[in-house]
């Protein structure tokens, strides 16, 4: 753990969303108690989609991102084509590249996300937050099968990217499997 990191968790932010991601640094032991602090998170701010998570989040992992900054650590933007812009440039609204050094944060949040955005209950029946594991498979149950003819699609999609990154030998061997395999 960087200095900055052990700095970060020492530090009591202003922002409830700071402190969360201030305990992910910390303590993996936390981990289910800072998914439910997430999705408490999401419940009191009436937050409805993805994106509206992302708003309410957004003014913490600024705190966290203005502090890493003030020690010297390089932090960063990036706008959703990928674009990395500096930091000190500071336009609210650009997502965070990395706020923390665990994937845990993003990955909750992205969880909970998913959730709102296909209308998955965050609370149980009695008012308490739904597991991760729990929200995934609800959020799984909600997908449309996708039909024969999607799925070749995808596959197709695919084949084009990859044929067109391929030497000229392994297209050729692309194309002869191909042949002898659904044409002959």
């Amino acid at each position: 753990m960087s200095n900055n990191v052990l700095r970060l968790v020492s530090t009591t932010f202003q922002n409830p969303i700071a402190d969360l991601i201030q305990s992910y640094e910390g303590n993996d032991a936390n981990a289910e108690d800072n998914f439910k602090t997430l999705v408490g998170t999401a419940v009191r701010c009436g937050c409805t989609s993805r994106e509206t998570l992302d708003d309410a989040c957004w003014p913490g992992e600024l705190e966290v991102l203005e502090f890493r900054a003030s020690m010297g650590e390089d932090v960063c933007y990036y706008e959703p084509d990928g674009v990395t812009i500096d930091y000190n440039k500071g336009k609210q609204g650009y997502k965070v590249s990395k706020i923390t050094t665990k994937s845990t944060y993003s990955s909750n949040k992205a969880v909970v996300g998913k959730a709102l955005d296909a209308g998955v209950p965050l609370l149980d029946s009695e008012g308490n937050p739904v597991g991760k594991t729990a929200l995934e498979k609800a959020v799984a149950t909600t997908k449309p099968e996708k039909s024969i003819a999607e799925k070749l699609d995808i596959v197709l999609e695919t084949l084009d990217k990859l044929y067109g990154q391929a030497s000229s030998e392994e297209q050729d061997r692309t194309l002869e499997t191909l042949h002898a395999r659904y044409f002959a």
